[in-house]
């Protein structure tokens, strides 16, 4: 079952505080597009925020950012995949499961 944001409610909330112990990022940014979606300025977002979940749930230039993302159009709670040089985890993991000896020996 796909919740959309319009039905995060403050069990979802609970259920997430209390199962992993923190505020999970999603929820947050969640809500900062539920109340983006909803007209709140930004600076009110961070505020309602700070508020609930305390300071270090999401800084006000963060908020500002995804404000400015979901204002441009984006709609998924995660971050954007980028494009150029791979890091090198994924260069680690693509040499392991390749077999590739980069050592030269």
């Amino acid at each position: 079952m796909v919740r959309s944001f319009s039905t995060i409610d403050e069990r979802t909330i609970e259920h997430y505080w209390f199962q992993y112990g923190y505020l999970h990022q999603r929820v947050v940014k969640a809500v900062v597009r539920f109340l983006f979606s909803k007209g709140t300025k930004p600076s009110e977002i961070h505020k309602q925020i700070a508020e609930t979940y305390g300071e270090g749930a999401m800084s006000r230039s963060r908020v500002y950012q995804w404000c400015t993302w979901f204002g441009e159009g984006r709609t998924s709670l995660g971050y954007e995949p980028k494009s150029g040089r791979p890091t090198r985890r994924t260069q680690l993991v693509l040499t392991n499961s390749l077999d590739i000896d980069v050592t030269g020996g």
